[in-house]
């Protein structure tokens, strides 16, 4: 300790740097008053410690040798009946539906089917389609004749490039009747044509 001591007696201050090894500031303060009978504050005990460089020793790390509480447990476990209500090995959640199950894409309204676990699931009107004509070709997709996605039904499937459903979107095509698909089908590719002649044209 360096300093005079305004606040505090020589025995004092001995008992504040003695005791602020092994208490935090709060017991310390504590333990003072009741010695001393005297009524000082934690912010007076903490700005004599500061004023007159009394440290604690204290690091912060756990000494060479010491022995952590949890020593021989292993993970966490809860109390109660938390542990009973834990997931067991090869537990299925309430809500898990099998391979081969249906649902209705709340975002885009495909018709999904699992084919995996846990959590794969495909477009069934591409599964439709691989089945009498293999995979969808690369720059190709899927359009549905009656505009219905839900009916993924092999006949009312057509495929298209994805630069033919781009133009048709574009021209404001894309929901026609079954009857005009083919013909917004045509249309694009004459659109595509006269866009690339224009094209060639200006070069």
């Amino acid at each position: 300790m360096r300093g005079r001591y305004r606040l505090v007696s020589p025995e004092q201050a001995a008992f504040i740097a003695e005791g602020y090894k092994k208490w935090t500031l709060e017991q310390l303060t504590e333990e003072f008053n009741k010695r001393f009978n005297d009524n000082k504050t934690v912010k007076q005990i903490r700005g004599f410690t500061r004023n007159h460089s009394v440290k604690s020793g204290r690091t912060g790390c756990f000494e060479k040798g010491h022995k952590p509480h949890n020593t021989g447990l292993k993970g966490w476990q809860p109390g109660g009946r938390a542990q009973s209500n834990q997931f067991k090995k090869g537990h299925l959640p309430v809500n898990h539906r099998p391979v081969g199950s249906e649902r209705i894409c709340s975002k885009d309204g495909y018709v999904m089917v699992k084919v995996a676990e846990p959590r794969t699931w495909r477009m069934k009107h591409i599964i439709e389609w691989e089945k009498h004509h293999g995979p969808v070709p690369k720059g190709h997709c899927l359009w549905f004749k009656d505009n219905d996605r839900t009916n993924w039904h092999i006949d009312n499937l057509m495929l298209v490039t994805r630069a033919q459903k781009a133009v048709i979107n574009k021209l404001g095509m894309g929901t026609v009747p079954a009857e005009a698909k083919q013909a917004a089908v045509l249309l694009a590719d004459l659109t595509m044509k006269r866009s690339q002649i224009l094209r060639e044209q200006a070069a």
